[in-house]
């Protein structure tokens, strides 16, 4: 046992709190026990009276570094126990454990718990996440996502539409905008973008027949603003569609006719209503792939979600703040992406598919997530590497048959010696059944042994 730190006195610690805190003051060079005391508080008494009962042992100081990735696993929605050799991520430790799995009683079965419980965080986080998100699925997810952006651009085009109303209300009845400016502004800007030719023929000829007759009602402008949308949204043609998206802008300049000049005010105020409708969804993606059916909801969340560009996904949660929903269907999207490849779903958790993917996703996060969620997914993506990752210098035998062949190989060679000194006698294979008995009792009661390894400390830096 190592002598008690300078300031114990011989006193034993009372409380997890302050074996950390004597720990960080007697070695200023450890950040791992400055770090780990202000967490001490949250995590179960478990791990608290392991650490007090490891400071006993060793004079009143445990391996922070060992501590602070069992307090990662413990802090979980569901909690992880780790085995010493993952907690301390020791090469030689991990090693020994693993290539001796079979024998340690106890350890095939925490090692089925370990990946079982990494899915069930994902499940449990994501309930965290959704509690008002009933899909199940990328399909409904995006179902949800467009259905929201929609509703929104009906809010958006009823109010647009009563502006309208006010102006033609101001106009007597009558819808003050002259169809020959208009046909004749829409003209101009078709031709500078070289998009006359890909004019929808019949909105052209509809805009030319009010032009003649410059008697356009309000029902004829809603039509026309309606009819547009439409090829904006179904036509194959894109440069169809994109001269549908300047004739409607177009319109919304809303050319008045001669006379209607008192009524600039409220024409002003239509037009900034359809101008930042038309901004907002050119400025987001999703929203006008949702409201022109773009994208089918099977891809809407792998391209506007998984795939989307960091800013991009932060305008999308801008835009649907206040659809709570809509928002955390957001966040259960990205985690059922997690999930499915990290593989859950076929009951084998790879904490190497689950980490890289969290980091594509970590420019992002913020936009999904809270930033609890946000550390618990971090944490979860850690304590999957702490029990599946191999850190270098490690040996562990992965398909457990070569290492057990080698040590059976010695292990005979050895008895068969002493037996053959013995004059026959099997002293030597009763010598040897007897210390790996001892020997696997002991590995067993290290390894099974909850929050283990924190009584090796690590050694002193050279001076």
């Amino acid at each position: 046992m190592r002598a008690a730190p300078r300031g114990w006195g011989g006193a034993a610690p009372a409380t997890a709190e302050q074996v950390l805190s004597q720990s960080a003051q007697n070695s200023p060079q450890s950040m791992g026990a400055a770090s780990a005391a202000p967490r001490m508080q949250s995590v179960s008494p478990e791990l608290q009276q392991s650490v007090v009962n490891a400071a006993r042992q060793t004079g009143g100081a445990v391996n922070p570094e060992t501590l602070g990735r069992h307090i990662e696993a413990d802090s979980l929605p569901v909690k992880i126990q780790l085995t010493p050799g993952q907690a301390s991520q020791d090469p030689a430790l991990l090693s020994h454990e693993m290539n001796n799995r079979g024998r340690i009683a106890g350890l095939p079965e925490l090692l089925n718990e370990q990946n079982q419980k990494l899915g069930q965080n994902v499940r449990a986080i994501r309930d965290q996440v959704g509690p008002d998100v009933f899909s199940a699925n990328p399909v409904e997810h995006g179902d949800t996502l467009i259905q929201a952006y929609k509703d929104k651009a009906d809010i958006a085009n009823a109010d647009i539409s009563q502006k309208y109303q006010a102006l033609r209300d101001a106009a007597g009845g009558e819808f003050p905008v002259s169809a020959p400016t208009l046909l004749k502004n829409a003209t101009s800007a078709l031709n500078q973008d070289l998009l006359l030719d890909h004019a929808p023929k019949s909105v052209m000829s509809t805009l030319g027949r009010l032009a003649d007759n410059d008697n356009m009602t309000f029902q004829n402008f809603e039509s026309l603003r309606t009819n547009l949308a439409e090829v904006m949204r179904s036509s194959l043609d894109g440069n169809e569609r994109r001269a549908a998206g300047v004739i409607r802008s177009a319109m919304e300049d809303l050319p008045l006719k001669r006379g209607a000049a008192e009524l600039k005010p409220l024409a002003d105020t239509a037009r900034a209503a359809a101008r930042a409708q038309f901004q907002a969804l050119d400025a987001d993606p999703a929203y006008k792939a949702a409201v022109n059916e773009a994208v089918p909801p099977d891809r809407f969340v792998q391209k506007f979600i998984i795939g989307a560009p960091r800013d991009q996904l932060a305008l999308m949660r801008e835009n649907l703040q206040g659809n709570d929903p809509a928002t955390q269907t957001m966040g259960v999207a990205a985690l059922d992406h997690l999930g499915q490849v990290a593989g859950i779903d076929r009951g084998n958790f790879s904490q190497a598919n689950f980490n890289k993917h969290l980091q594509a996703l970590s420019p992002k996060l913020s936009s999904l997530f809270d930033p609890k969620t946000v550390e618990q997914l971090e944490t979860l993506g850690n304590v999957a590497r702490y029990t599946q990752a191999q850190p270098r210098g490690s040996f562990v035998n992965n398909s457990n048959t070569l290492v057990g062949a080698l040590a059976s190989h010695a292990a005979n060679a050895a008895e068969g010696i002493a037996n053959v000194k013995a004059g026959g006698i099997p002293v030597g294979t009763i010598a040897r059944k007897a210390l790996e008995n001892r020997s696997a009792k002991k590995l067993a009661k290290e390894t099974m042994t909850p929050y283990g390894g924190l009584t090796k400390l690590p050694e002193p830096p050279e001076k």
